[in-house]
């Protein structure tokens, strides 16, 4: 009657290692839902309460006493994290010992890959808020788990366990769901585990996962009252709008929450003693004519990258700050041009358009590609580009154009097929009549650009498309 077959495992010859595995992978099926108070885990806790890692006692239903102590937790403890020694503090399920060097891993590519160091960002916040979200309760761990699977084997080609990520994937859905069941459907936290979902499958390119959770994070912004409601959360409010953001560019979806404080960022930046200099910015674009808005946005991206360009060695920007430069950049650009839209709609001139693509990459390289790599692979943003670059020139300078294709360049670094990029960047070199990357670089530095962290970059791509042109020299430059 059973067609299924059995194996049977002889467990009489096996060495005490594999003896303690076998009964560790049965007992995560028997443990399953149950918060185990072992002996060893209470006196870990104990010894943080006795170094002061975790200050108080806060009530466990409390999120806001609950953040305030893992913050402090934070801080103390990043020396201990940069070293992978996770154990420290007390996670809410049990690590493997490939997931405590994953885990030390995973928040070093946070700070050093998603919040550029050599830009001048403080990452304590940071790490503050990555840690309050994952230590909070049994859900967020199996999200944060499953979040940073995805990460590692994004960022380093590796993954600790396919098995044991969708075994901690089912354990966060089906918590979720009890959650969204519950009387905590609408807390901050809960949104918090819906984000942590949606990210690991647009990092896993699961768009139809993916649209089911973003519906559901939707669904609870609008009975939160919409997303003006959640600013006292200003964390939280950041994370929303860069999935949102993330999700339009990668599967040419609308923007659903719109959010715009480039003034509040303008103050921030002057009382963090970065001095700003509209009107120096205005001296500096070369194209008169522009549509407003657009225009406008190019003014504040070319007066941020002046302060960039000028920050000293020690002087920090606060990561939020940073966050809503390049969310107030991302929304008004989609406001003038929405990718879902845009072949079909009017987006401007020629040059418009431009410019509109190439602040587009500019945003992005900051925020979604680390070491010349892409952390997704935005194929709307590409065929835009290339639809602009390859089809809109007429009336367009040829500096315009230099710069947007070695931004588009600088973005398909890593892409095989980017023949048509080199093209492009070879023909306008050659009408510019620049044989170097010095002489590529001036070009470009009249246009949005970081020096700091474009011109490695940049240079890379120079290199690239003098490597990969057959017989090209600094001669042929000059000679196509």
């Amino acid at each position: 009657m059973m067609d299924q077959p059995f194996q049977f495992i002889d467990a009489t010859n096996i060495d005490e290692r594999t003896r303690k595995q076998i009964r560790r992978h049965v007992m995560k099926g028997k443990n399953a839902g149950r918060r185990i108070c072992r002996p060893s885990r209470l006196a870990t806790t104990g010894r943080l309460a006795s170094d002061q890692l975790l200050v108080g006692n806060p009530s466990p239903s409390s999120e806001k006493g609950a953040a305030q102590t893992l913050g402090q937790a934070c801080v103390a403890t990043m020396a201990s994290i940069s070293n992978g020694s996770v154990l420290s503090m007390p996670f809410p399920v049990a690590l493997s010992p490939s997931m405590q060097a994953a885990f030390g891993r995973f928040f070093h590519f946070v700070v050093e890959k998603i919040y550029p160091a050599h830009l001048g960002l403080c990452h304590c916040s940071v790490l503050s808020v990555w840690l309050r979200d994952m230590f909070s309760d049994e859900a967020a761990a199996h999200c944060a788990v499953t979040l940073m699977d995805a990460c590692n084997e994004l960022c380093l080609g590796e993954a600790y366990s396919s098995l044991e990520s969708l075994h901690h994937l089912s354990l966060a859905i089906r918590l979720v769901n009890k959650r969204l069941a519950g009387d905590d459907a609408l807390a901050d936290s809960t949104l918090t585990l819906v984000m942590m979902l949606i990210l690991q499958e647009q990092i896993r390119k699961g768009m139809f996962e993916a649209d089911i959770h973003f519906e559901g994070l939707k669904k609870l912004v609008e009975l939160r009252g919409g997303i003006e409601k959640l600013e006292t959360n200003l964390p939280l409010v950041l994370k929303i709008c860069k999935i949102d953001i993330c999700y339009c560019l990668q599967w040419a979806k609308p923007l659903t929450f719109f959010r715009d404080r480039m003034c509040h960022v303008r103050d921030a930046l002057a009382a963090s003693g970065h001095s700003l200099d509209p009107e120096a910015a205005i001296s500096t674009i070369r194209h008169a004519g522009l549509d407003a808005g657009l225009y406008a946005l190019l003014v504040d991206v070319v007066d941020v990258c002046k302060v960039f360009n000028a920050i000293l060695p020690g002087r920090t920007m606060e990561t939020t700050t940073f966050q809503e430069m390049l969310i107030s950049i991302l929304s008004r650009l989609n406001r003038f041009c929405p990718l879902h839209t845009w072949q079909g709609s009017a987006d401007g001139t020629n040059t418009e358009a431009t410019y509109h693509i190439g602040l587009t990459i500019f945003a992005m390289s900051l925020f979604l590609q680390y070491d010349s790599r892409r952390a997704v692979r935005y194929e709307t943003v590409f065929v835009r580009l290339r639809n602009v670059v390859c089809h809109r020139k007429e009336g367009v300078d040829d500096d315009l154009r230099l710069w947007a294709v070695v931004m588009g360049g600088i973005w398909a670094a890593h892409d095989e097929n980017w023949t048509w990029l080199v093209s492009e960047i070879v023909a306008v070199c050659a009408r510019l009549k620049l044989s170097s990357w010095e002489e590529m670089r001036g070009v470009v530095q009249r246009y949005p650009w970081i020096t700091v962290f474009h011109d490695p970059l940049g240079q890379a791509v120079w290199n690239r498309v003098s490597r990969d042109t057959t017989g090209l020299s600094e001669s042929s430059f000059m000679s196509s």
